[in-house]
């Protein structure tokens, strides 16, 4: 922090105690404001939410709802990078919509409440965040707010490995995004909608794997800059020129970072980096490969995510089953059993 951004702030904490000692409530909330800013400006969201909290105390004390409810929203923002009491900040929050429901403004309090959806999904409650979303697109949202709430409950079935239903979602942002006249989100999103419906029907191809690595098609509050992944992307190039020995030994670094990472985008990843292996097998006909791959997959995010995803893996395993017709198959397990007799359970 600059010695003259510390000078402001002694300046503004001076005024804020100043009005304190004279009960002038609106010169300490428009310091205590000021100061709130410039901490927010420099990610400082403890310092920040101290201010914020008198700042909503003093506006309630004040009867202006309105300037409450902008205070407390941006109270509850803060409080949700803060793992502790993201609670807490879903109660100012909730509040703040309320308060915007009162004083009709409804599509703040639509905003505020999709706020609470993604602390939801910082804290990976992935459910919560789903019907959260749906709630409030049933009451009818603006046009660009519909358009982040379909885009948002999309991100939170990626998340949670549900392509299928991110596809829809997904395929609805896109929709909207052109109305609204944004043709270059509408294409990012309708590529995005496009890779995760042929990954839900268990046909793939590098494009599609492409689209869900591209920068930008996940919101930088719902994980930064989506799926983009260096070792991934350098598994799934190499992939496409043949280069498929380095091109496996990305994929399966790639497959122990998302296992080992904290990102809320790991299983997706997990499950990418899988595919990704799977392929490289397939390319030099090592159909036990394919298998081990993809039944660790199966394994790993079953365990983690819960069984409904393990019907994401098994399309995929029916497409190489049908690439290899029903002796080729019966011919890769056999060889699998094998293998797991010789070398013992597969470890994930």
């Amino acid at each position: 922090m600059t010695n003259r951004t510390d000078q402001e702030l002694e300046k503004l904490r001076r005024e804020a105690l100043q009005a304190a000692v004279l009960h002038d409530r609106i010169d300490e909330a428009a310091a205590r404001g000021k100061i709130a800013l410039l901490h927010l400006s420099r990610l400082k969201w403890q310092e920040a939410a101290v201010e914020l909290l008198r700042v909503a105390v003093l506006a309630e004390q004040d009867g202006e709802p309105f300037y409450e409810a902008q205070t407390r929203y941006t109270l509850g923002r803060a409080l949700g990078h803060l793992p502790p009491r993201q609670t807490e900040g879903i109660g100012h929050l909730q509040r703040a919509a309320d308060l915007y429901q009162q004083t009709g403004h409804p599509a703040q309090a639509i905003a505020s409440r999709k706020a609470i959806a993604e602390i939801y999904m910082a804290a990976e409650q992935y459910e919560l965040a789903i019907e959260l979303t749906t709630e409030l697109l049933a009451s009818q949202p603006p046009l660009e707010l519909g358009r982040d709430l379909y885009r948002l409950r999309a991100v939170a079935h990626l998340y949670n490995v549900q392509l299928a239903e991110g596809a829809a979602d997904m395929g609805r942002a896109a929709e909207l995004a052109s109305q609204q006249g944004d043709p270059q989100l509408a294409a990012l999103l309708t590529s995005q909608a496009r890779a995760l419906r042929d990954l839900a029907n268990g046909s793939w191809d590098a494009p599609a794997l492409g689209a869900l690595l591209a920068n930008g098609a996940i919101p930088p509050e719902l994980g930064g800059e989506g799926l983009t992944d260096k070792q991934l992307q350098k598994a799934l190039a190499s992939l496409q020129h043949g280069r498929i020995a380095q091109g496996l030994a990305q994929a399966e670094a790639a497959l122990q970072a998302a296992r080992d990472a904290a990102d809320l985008n790991r299983f997706v990843r997990y499950l990418l980096a899988s595919l990704l292996i799977a392929q490289a097998h397939q390319s030099q006909n090592n159909r036990v490969g394919v298998l081990i791959a993809l039944l660790r997959a199966k394994v790993y995010l079953e365990t983690n995510v819960g069984t409904a995803v393990g019907a994401q893996v098994d399309a995929v395993l029916d497409g190489f089953g049908q690439q290899w017709g029903a002796d080729g198959l019966r011919q890769a397990i056999a060889e699998y059993q094998q293998y797991i007799a010789t070398h013992g359970p597969i470890k994930l």
